[in-house]
């Protein structure tokens, strides 16, 4: 699950859920499936409070969203969820989106290009590429950009083998 929201805002985030040997989980649902709670707010913590004074607001736009089938989460934002896995001398690069787009893939060491695509993706199939990387790469900075087509950055992250 992706929760992208102004943590300068809302600080508080909590997940909770039982696990498997968590014995009565019909308790918490009328289907006998696994429950998870989640929660956001103005208080760093579930258990802390605070006090709006009459007339007070605290307004702020977050978005929720699941990130099925995409390996994991190296990053995360509104827009989009990129998971990097590295696999030997290659990079397992997945990206997802709530919501049909067309971008670009460039993964590059900072001087050049290593792999370019563009790619289109939806809520139902998650992008993966596998993208081999250079021996002069090891302990290189590697940069992994998802751009849109304006060439503004969607996602940036930075790994480093």
């Amino acid at each position: 699950m992706v929760r992208s929201f102004p943590v300068d805002i809302v600080p508080g985030t909590k997940l909770f859920a039982f696990g498997d040997e968590f014995g009565d989980s019909r308790a918490y649902t009328d289907d006998g499936s696994q429950y998870a709670e989640m929660w956001g707010g103005l208080t760093e913590t579930f258990w802390d409070d605070t006090t709006l004074e009459a007339r007070d607001e605290v307004l702020w736009q977050e978005y929720w969203y699941p990130a099925a089938h995409c390996g994991g989460v190296s990053m995360a934002n509104e827009r989009a969820t990129l998971y990097v896995e590295p696999q030997d001398r290659q990079l397992d690069i997945y990206v997802y989106s709530p919501v049909a787009q067309a971008w670009r893939l460039v993964v590059s060491d900072g001087e050049d290009t290593i792999y370019e695509e563009h790619f289109a993706v939806d809520p139902e199939s998650v992008y993966r590429e596998e993208v081999a990387l250079r021996t002069r790469n090891v302990g290189e900075e590697i940069l992994v950009n998802v751009l849109d087509d304006r060439d503004d950055i969607v996602l940036a992250y930075t790994y480093t083998p």
